[in-house]
């Protein structure tokens, strides 16, 4: 990988690059905005994933940089340098950690961040594209990260709109889901341990279908990859996505017949003039009228068995064991309706739980009676579960709860309305991470 930008005439406005970064253990909560959104429609239906791949080695890697102190134009980060460094995926701290350190920058950061306006493109080449000579390239601004062939795979990139500074908003991973099973799993990981603040920008170089499981691929579809599903063998593939609305995603795919360059996508955001506390501490201004906002987030027996909700300002935590359902009308003079299922105890739960929804749902398929349905699991909520309950989930918009097991963080929420639409985040309970915060508008 090379990382370009201009050459500096001061030392006020270059952006440095420091020790290698982990992913955020707890996310950090800011509001995001974003503006010159293009999507692509997603027609296509879902194709067989479940194939099975044995010609793969273990290759992966999170790569980051740490270049010396320098002035020229291009860095280069390629395999055989000495300055590409390999680190774990293991969350090490809270939050996007900065990229920059005063031993590894030539001078001074880039002015602050909140309040300008950064725009993201993103371009993928195939092998047939990189044999004709182009490169993969992620920019945001003035800069630019290009991904030669010793990048295979899907290489991502994840933007903090939190972070006082560009520079200090990144962190970078490298997975070469080509040739090796345990990338697609680590992948996943990474995504799910970013916060909702982060905007993600996913690029494939060469090839990266041969080991993305079907896991994974529902996992990038529910931050707005519709088009994976899509995606064959060297093919081009790219994504800009914001994790706390991913229906305004950005997406670019060329099929390797068609040479596997995509055109490139385009997306714009805002980083935040401030940072109410309310939202630093994950609750929301209280609103009395217009669209209702709902948070939730899911901790799974390692992450401190606790469940987050949010409407409109009022939080109500769970502490208890197994699956809590809440539904929440539009209408504000209407309660919420919170039930508590022990999945985790006795069957017979699971059948209470299917019920539930069952009643619930055909009260509100009227567009003047929408909801949302949320979801969240605290502790364990599989151990005593049963099919049924995995296939009602399903039906009513979920991706990821067949990928859940006990002691998994696990939170979704859909909207039942004239504009429908479900949110997930799943953490494996080996992260010891509680979910990020799946927000939506009712």
């Amino acid at each position: 990988m090379t990382i370009s930008r201009p050459k500096q005439t001061s030392s006020n406005n270059s952006y440095g690059f420091g020790p290698a970064q982990m992913l955020p253990s707890r996310p950090v909560f800011l509001q995001a905005m974003s503006d010159h959104v293009v999507t692509d429609s997603d027609t296509d239906s879902e194709e067989d994933d479940d194939a099975q791949w044995t010609a793969c080695y273990s290759r992966n890697e999170i790569i980051h940089s740490n270049p010396p102190s320098t002035e020229n134009s291009s860095i280069d980060l390629d395999v055989n340098k000495g300055n590409r460094e390999t680190v774990s995926a293991t969350p090490a701290a809270p939050g996007l950690l900065e990229t920059m350190s005063a031993a590894n920058t030539a001078s001074a950061p880039p002015a602050h961040m909140k309040g300008t306006a950064v725009t993201i493109t993103a371009q993928s080449a195939g092998l047939h594209a990189l044999n004709d000579g182009h490169n993969a390239t992620i920019s945001a601004n003035d800069l630019t990260f290009t991904f030669s062939s010793k990048s295979r795979g899907i290489n991502v990139v994840a933007i903090d709109t939190a972070a006082p500074a560009l520079g200090k908003a990144m962190t970078f991973g490298t997975f070469d889901t080509h040739a090796d099973s345990s990338s697609s799993e680590k992948l996943e990981e990474f995504i799910s341990l970013l916060p909702e603040t982060a905007v993600v920008v996913l690029v494939v170089v060469d090839e990266a279908q041969m080991c993305l499981s079907k896991q994974t691929r529902m996992a990038l579809q529910t931050i707005g990859a519709r088009s994976i599903r899509q995606c064959k063998y060297r093919d081009g593939y790219a994504l800009i996505t914001p994790l706390r609305n991913p229906e305004l995603a950005v997406e670019a795919h060329q099929s390797a017949e068609n040479g596997g360059l995509t055109k490139p996508a385009t997306f714009t955001l805002f980083m935040e003039e401030e940072v109410p506390a309310t939202l630093v501490d994950g609750a929301l201004m209280p609103a009395a009228d217009g669209p209702r906002r709902i948070k939730a987030r899911s901790a799974g027996h390692y992450a401190g068995s606790f469940a987050e909700l949010v409407v409109d300002g009022e939080t109500e935590r769970f502490t208890e064991q197994g699956l809590h359902v809440i539904v929440v009308p539009k209408d504000r003079q209407k309660p919420l309706n919170m039930l508590h299922f022990r999945t985790h105890q006795t069957e017979t739960e699971s059948a209470r739980l299917v019920q539930f929804i069952n009643e619930q749902l055909p009260l509100h398929k009227e567009k003047d009676a929408p909801i949302a349905l949320v979801v969240v699991a605290v502790g364990d909520m599989v151990r005593r579960i049963t099919p049924n309950v995995i296939k009602e989930l399903k039906r009513v918009g979920s991706r990821l709860v067949g990928s859940v097991v006990r002691g998994d963080s696990f939170a979704m929420m859909t909207r039942f309305d004239d504009t429908p639409m479900t949110l997930e985040a799943h953490v494996s309970s080996h992260l010891d991470a509680p979910t990020r915060w799946v927000e939506m508008m009712l």
